[in-house]
């Protein structure tokens, strides 16, 4: 879907996900400044940082990122809030309030992919089959067949590398889009916007987008 000032307008509060690497903070940015709303990024309200700290389990992890989250919607309004990580839990959100609307960035999955890589730099770190899966399969653990359908797929293709944001996208459509008032966002779509830079002028700045 294009990118429309409209569509945004009248909730209380609008919390940009997907997947990592699929445009969030850019979206976020932009639709911060034209509802001239407050802009958050998971950093800015600590999102599991405790869980991280402590060693916990991945569960009490989201239970964490979930909570921190709830009583912050409860409390503030206008905010844009950026959070991927919370892409695949956004159901637990809603189930608890619809005080938000849920903005899903959609991008090529090869995309993101070649994102990711190029956002880690010298710094890249490929991680193992055998991790993907994992990854997959602790953030659905009720729906393991499919977690396992999909990454066979993929090393079929030779596009482990895509799994992650692929299963997030699988899940979002079969699953949980019913689950909160959204809005799909192409990330194609937000080139036209005025805080967009330009491909060839990215390295130029350390931010892809004008502040």
């Amino acid at each position: 879907m294009e990118y429309a000032k409209g569509q945004l307008e009248g909730h209380c509060n609008v919390l940009v996900t997907g997947p990592t690497r699929s445009g969030t903070t850019f979206a976020a940015k932009a639709i911060a400044h034209d509802l001239d709303y407050r802009f958050m990024d998971e950093s800015h309200i600590m999102f599991g940082k405790e869980g991280r700290r402590s060693g916990e389990s991945l569960a009490r992890l989201v239970a964490i990122r979930v909570n921190t989250l709830l009583r912050y919607l409860k409390k503030h309004d206008k905010q844009v809030i950026q959070c991927p990580a919370l892409f695949p839990y956004i159901h637990l959100i809603s189930a608890q309030t619809n005080r938000f609307l849920a903005v899903v960035m959609v991008r090529n999955t090869k995309d993101i992919f070649q994102s990711a890589l190029r956002g880690r730099g010298s710094k890249t770190q490929v991680r193992s089959d055998s991790e993907l899966l994992e990854r997959g399969l602790v953030r659905y653990p009720d729906h393991s067949d499919e977690v396992h359908r999909l990454f066979d797929e993929c090393a079929d293709r030779g596009a482990v590398g895509e799994f992650i944001p692929r299963l997030y996208y699988s899940m979002w459509d079969r699953h949980y889009r019913g689950c909160c008032e959204f809005l799909e966002l192409g990330y194609e779509s937000m080139s036209s916007h005025p805080l967009w830079i330009s491909q060839d002028d990215r390295p130029k700045t350390p931010l892809w987008y004008k502040d």
